[in-house]
């Protein structure tokens, strides 16, 4: 018997001890009715030894059913509690049969008013749906009745057929009963057998996401590390005399480092986005003030290949976050000229009566209707199955959905294959009238000369080059390899004006650790900037609720000192 049977099995009979009341409790008016009915036609003594042995056997059930329910579901599995039943129930039959012959003593309405009592009995039993105890039972008592009956009637009454065709019936009742519950109790199985496989399956796809999601976050982190280390070496080199021939080659390196910084950029965007790192901070602007300025940007290269720049804008005033906003416009001019060889590039601002409509336009090589979705997955590209680095890297269209989803703008695409696409952005109106003007001056920058800085990374050739570009720039620098260095530094009496962190260091340690560490060593809030190279979303939620700026590796040189002097001269 197969695994799926067995437990069908022991299904039926958990249903059997399920329907113990329903099925026992009538029985108690039935054996009331026969003793008032025999009391007087048969010996009162064999009456009441019937009686008392009846109320045993239809007693017995319950105190064996609440024996079962105690038992464990494993030990419920045993075939003892079917045989425990079979036996009561073929016990109870006898008891019940005897009636049977107690009653040719009666007048012919009451015997047939028990012989209906012991078939309605029958059926009852018969809604068990289970042939184990319906057979046992009705045999005894189907048997005696028709030995009764003979003695009473004689072979040619036509109740005698009546009663064996209702006794097929019932028997055809009870075993199509059975079928049915042990169909639904199968069905019942496999759907959960079928649930269990796809929770066993959606698990194991998880976890390999998981997995996946670690190991890319190990990975785009380990990378990182040299990667940050070549690109100070690069900038402590142009700092140095060079010659014409060197300054080509470095003029190339830098290209390539900074073609594998954008990926590295929109692999962070994403994540971030992601893991909602990516602050929205909503302000009134003229919308031509972000588009001029990427015009410009974008000028040379159109004029490069031949593009002219289509531009018809209304000086309106929109409500949104203009970094952000930027970042999209310019993902999709980048997008529209990399796939536009001739032809045009249209830059449109309209207005209807609740939005202002932003347009970008090209006459490329289109998008066919099925690719349109495909485009904003991320490093997915059409016609790039070789992965050219010059047709880009796929995330531009993946980090401008995610965008337009974050600042709650539409973001609508038609497109015809060879002729062109449009990308139209719905953007809320502005109000003019709150629109801060920004400042014509920057703050002037802090004495680098006057810096001093405690820089901690557990990377030796990061540190190795932080410590000789600090020292071209003329800072007073302590490069530490651990927590324990720094605090070992500050203890001989170093007081840095600023605390330099990467946030991943040895021991599960992190640059936050660091810092305050420091801070309340010298009771004292000295700026700090947190480096990192983590795009994992819990690592750069941590990030972010810490308060403290942030850099991503790989970084150069002039940022890391933008950086370090902007934080400086906001004190």
């Amino acid at each position: 018997m197969s695994f799926l049977d067995n437990n069908i099995k022991y299904e039926l009979i958990k249903v059997s001890y399920n329907n113990i009341d329903k099925v026992q409790i009538p029985a108690f008016p039935f054996l009331a009715f026969v003793f008032y009915t025999l009391y007087g036609n048969v010996a009162l003594y064999q009456l009441i030894v019937w009686l008392g042995v009846s109320l045993i056997l239809h007693i017995f059930p319950f105190f064996l059913k609440r024996w079962y329910m105690k038992t464990s579901q494993q030990g419920r599995a045993d075939p003892k509690w079917q045989r425990y039943l079979t036996i009561n129930v073929f016990l109870l039959g006898g008891a019940s049969s005897i009636v049977s012959i107690f009653a040719v003593n009666v007048d012919e309405n009451s015997y047939k008013v028990i012989v209906f009592m012991l078939m309605l009995t029958v059926v009852i039993f018969s809604s068990f749906g289970n042939r184990r105890i319906f057979i046992p039972f009705a045999s005894p008592i189907c048997i005696m009745l028709s030995i009764s009956y003979l003695m009473v009637f004689g072979e040619d009454d036509h109740f005698f057929i009546i009663f064996y065709l209702a006794l097929f019936i019932l028997i055809i009742i009870n075993f199509s009963v059975e079928k049915s519950l042990a169909n639904s109790i199968k069905i019942r199985f496999e759907n959960e057998s079928l649930i269990n496989k796809l929770e066993i399956e959606k698990e194991r796809s998880e976890q390999s996401v998981r997995e996946k999601s670690l190991f890319m976050a190990a990975a785009n982190h380990d990378v990182r590390q040299p990667l940050q280390a070549v690109h100070l070496y690069l900038d402590i080199l142009k700092e140095t005399k060079l010659t014409e021939e060197q300054s080509i080659l470095i003029k190339k390196i830098n290209y390539a480092l900074n073609e594998s910084g954008k990926l590295f950029q929109g692999v962070l965007d994403i994540s971030k986005i992601d893991s909602g790192m990516t602050e929205k901070n909503i302000e009134d602007f003229y919308i031509d003030d972000i588009l001029l300025n990427l015009l410009e940007r974008y000028r040379d290269i159109a004029k490069y290949k031949n593009l002219i720049f289509d531009e018809n804008m209304e000086h309106v005033a929109i409500n949104s976050d203009p970094v952000l906003l930027e970042r999209i416009v310019d993902n999709l001019l980048s997008n529209a000229i990399r796939y536009t060889n001739t032809g045009s590039i249209g830059i449109r601002v309209k207005r209807d009566a609740n939005h202002v409509i932003l347009e970008i336009t090209d006459t490329g090589i289109g998008i066919s209707e099925q690719e349109i979705k495909n485009v904003f997955m991320p490093f997915y590209q059409i016609g790039n199955a070789q992965r050219d680095r010059q047709k880009g890297l796929g995330l531009g269209l993946s980090i401008v959905n995610k965008l337009c989803d974050l600042l709650g703008v539409s973001l609508k695409v038609d497109s015809v294959l060879d002729q062109g696409t449009v990308f139209r952005l719905n953007l809320p109106m502005g109000n003019p009238t709150a629109i801060v003007k920004k400042p014509n001056h920057e703050p002037l920058l802090p004495d680098v000369s006057a810096i001093k800085i405690l820089c901690i990374d557990n990377e030796k050739i990061i540190r190795d080059a932080l410590e000789q570009l600090f020292g071209l720039w003329g800072w007073d620098a302590k490069i530490c390899g651990s927590k324990d260095e720094a605090i070992h530094v500050v203890k001989e009496g170093y007081y840095p004006n600023m605390i330099l962190s990467d946030f991943r260091l040895q021991n599960s340690i992190t640059g936050v650790d660091v810092i305050e560490s420091i801070r309340g060593l010298l009771n004292d809030e000295v700026p700090a900037i947190l480096i990192t190279g983590d795009t994992s979303v819990e690592r750069l939620s941590t990030v972010v609720k810490s308060g403290y700026p942030v850099l991503h590796k790989p970084i150069n040189a002039g940022k890391l000192k933008n950086m370090v002097s902007h934080t400086l001269k906001q004190l």
